[in-house]
């Protein structure tokens, strides 16, 4: 479904991505994992389209997508939350979740099952006729997987999806994750901080670490990796 071979990104001579590369199937929830600043935001970039790359290459279901536009990589099936969602404040829980569903042209009852079904699986319960500017954080974050969701992509660009809930919600929404991916043989791919949110969640996991691809491989074989933990820990945990 995706592949990204050699992928780097510069700004202004800094390399934010270094030669990246790895691959994802259908239904695969595959974790981008690293800490502040190293590159997770940067490859979601440029795979939805926002910044271009410099080198490498962005294939999805066949296609080189690296210079399409983003409105042709979302017509194609891809799907993204950011670490701070971005709602259209002025409209509803309801009217933005129904927005994630513009490309699809279905008819209205099926554009409100979507809506419903989006929804129920973000586990919004919220007012649905209010601003979206007048919701919580947690509430926001739920809508804006929602819209999501109801765009039916084949890849999902989650970025730290569950960061703000308590471990309570982030066990139930794991859940629903994995059974959405699994249900709609769509892939997720899911930036992360800590390798272990990841661990009852995806299949495997990239680690990236200034700019560069340092890892890959199950969450439990990735956490014992000596690279990876040099980059979290420092060379003390050696000693």
């Amino acid at each position: 479904m995706l592949a990204i071979e050699s992928l780097s990104v510069e700004f202004g001579g800094l390399k934010a991505l270094e030669s990246i590369g790895f691959s994802v199937k259908d239904g695969d929830i595959v974790g981008i994992v690293g800490p502040n600043g190293a590159g997770k935001t940067t490859l979601f970039d440029a795979i939805q389209g926002v910044v271009a790359p410099s080198a490498g290459s962005i294939t999805f279901d066949g296609a080189r997508i690296d210079g399409m536009p983003m409105h042709a990589r979302a017509a194609r099936g891809i799907a993204r939350t950011h670490q701070t969602p971005r709602l259209f404040l002025r409209m509803s829980p309801l009217e933005n979740v129904a927005a994630g569903t513009y490309l699809q042209k279905a008819p209205k009852t099926q554009v409100d099952d979507a809506v419903r079904e989006a929804l129920s699986i973000s586990g919004y319960a919220g007012a649905l006729a209010i601003f979206a500017r007048d919701v919580s954080e947690n509430d926001r974050r739920r809508i804006e997987l929602a819209r999501a969701l109801a765009s039916s992509p084949h890849l999902f660009l989650l970025d730290e999806p569950l960061a703000s809930f308590d471990e309570g919600q982030r066990e139930v929404l794991r859940a629903r994750l994995v059974a959405c991916a699994r249900e709609r043989k769509a892939a997720m791919l899911i930036a992360e901080r800590d390798i272990a949110e990841c661990a009852d969640l995806c299949d495997r996991v990239v680690v990236l670490h200034a700019g560069k691809m340092i890892a890959q491989g199950t969450p439990k074989d990735v956490a014992a990796d000596p690279d990876v933990r040099d980059a979290y820990f420092g060379v003390e945990w050696r000693l």
